[in-house]
């Protein structure tokens, strides 16, 4: 009688779907869970380059204010990450060439093609910080008129799900972006001061 039962246990089917959906439902509910979570962080990085874009055409006209601005880009990024994780910067240069380039010498007393304070050499101090740049960063803020501006956003912000930590990825994501544009030209164009030996 027992080992008619436990042949008649042995072939019977009733509730094999649910052993076969425990095996499965593992890898599935993983893949889903990273699926989303890739796909809200293309979602949120095209949001930030989006706002970049806008913070950047916003900058650019006569009367910005640059409190405007940054009030207006956490609010449009307040969905996906606090105000405390939002890092704003901007930063301006005379034109496009500028960008990441040496001061422009105006005397080289040596001629060797390099800036010597005891030269004294001048240069023209495009970011107006009193001393000679190799790399311009620009000047901070969103400068004058026919400025280029560099406009950056930086957000953070938690991961949806823990599996990419599974992953050895951690919990924090970073999306940085920036942007460029020149400043609308409604005024005249002020030229940055020469300074020499400093």
């Amino acid at each position: 009688m027992i080992s008619a039962s436990l042949k008649q246990l042995a072939k019977n089917r009733d509730g094999v779907t649910i052993v076969e959906f425990a095996v499965v439902a593992a890898p599935l509910i993983f893949m889903i869970l990273g699926a989303l979570d890739l796909a809200y962080q293309a979602y949120a990085t095209a949001v930030v380059q989006g706002t970049a874009n806008a913070a950047a055409r916003k900058v650019t006209l006569e009367n910005a204010a640059a409190a405007t601005v940054e009030t207006y880009v956490r609010g449009r990024l307040a969905s996906i990450a606090s105000g405390s994780n939002v890092q704003i910067g901007s930063s301006n240069f005379l034109t496009y060439n500028k960008i990441g380039k040496p001061e422009k010498l105006t005397t080289d007393v040596n001629s060797n093609g390099l800036y010597d304070k005891s030269g004294p050499d001048c240069f023209i101090d495009d970011n107006r910080n009193n001393s000679y740049d190799i790399a311009s960063q620009g000047a901070s803020g969103i400068g004058t008129a026919e400025d280029v501006v560099r406009y950056q956003i930086t957000v953070t912000y938690n991961r949806l799900s823990p599996i990419p930590q599974l992953l050895g990825m951690g919990n924090l994501v970073t999306i940085s972006r920036t942007t460029f544009m020149r400043n609308e030209p409604y005024a005249g164009i002020v030229d940055p001061p020469v300074k020499c030996g400093v």
